[in-house]
């Protein structure tokens, strides 16, 4: 982590819907944190704890199922290459790529010469939240498949540029439903065949940090994946 960060908002969101939110403005104690940060590895733990001179609060890591690191800033956190899996995308931005005729192309003719491939999850977790996520994984023609467990579902969490320009840990223990763009070119001999149209959720208010909300006093979302990245013939 090279860039300094003056302001670090920490949410911790739980299986019980809860949202608990601390706050740290000492840049060396930020550069501290981040440079730490092991998403794959966080929720491998029993507890996790975070604590000043004021307060001391740990949390049973079973019990969470994400944490959001926010700069609440027009700012993006840099991490080393390959630490940040996926991008989080808006409900409109997610319907228009995962239906753009470019795209479909990709996924049913891959070339030969082609080493990844863009997928899209819609991935909800146990307290009911849910995140659209694009993602660019390993492609294997022989398998038909975007290979997602030796990439982005490796480890116990998967991490995620936020739409605000932090980074989220999801926990994968905590994980539900994931349903992934595209599909196999060839169906699992236990799979129902049948397709997928939409997840109806309970209804909720809206929690700061989930897809396309800002935080109160925050700028609005930077929107890192523009809905025209695939809008021509240039694939990546």
């Amino acid at each position: 982590m090279k860039q300094a960060v003056s302001h670090l908002q920490i949410r911790v969101h739980q299986l019980d819907g809860s949202l608990t939110t601390f706050t740290q403005s000492d840049s060396g104690r930020i550069k501290q944190l981040l440079d730490g940060f092991q998403p794959a590895q966080i929720f491998r733990r029993e507890k996790i704890v975070l604590a000043d001179r004021n307060s001391h609060t740990t949390f049973s890591a079973a019990q969470v199922t994400r944490i959001d690191l926010d700069p609440g800033e027009q700012a993006l956190l840099v991490f080393p290459t390959g630490l940040v899996e996926a991008v989080e995308l808006t409900s409109v931005e997610f319907e228009a790529l995962i239906r753009n005729p470019v795209m479909r192309e990709q996924w049913t003719l891959p070339g030969a010469r082609d080493e990844s491939v863009v997928a899209f999850l819609d991935v909800q977790m146990a307290d009911g939240r849910s995140v659209l996520l694009t993602s660019e994984v390993n492609w294997e023609p022989s398998a038909g498949l975007p290979d997602l467990n030796t990439s982005c579902l490796s480890g116990s969490g998967l991490c995620f540029r936020m739409r605000t320009g932090g980074i989220a840990a999801l926990n994968l223990a905590n994980l539900t439903r994931l349903t992934l763009y595209p599909g196999p070119l060839e169906m699992p001999a236990d799979a129902w065949h049948a397709r997928f149209l939409h997840t109806t959720l309970p209804a909720r208010p809206a929690v700061a940090g989930d897809a396309g909300t800002s935080v109160p006093g925050n700028p609005p979302p930077i929107p890192f994946f523009p809905q025209t990245k695939y809008s021509n013939d240039q694939r990546k």
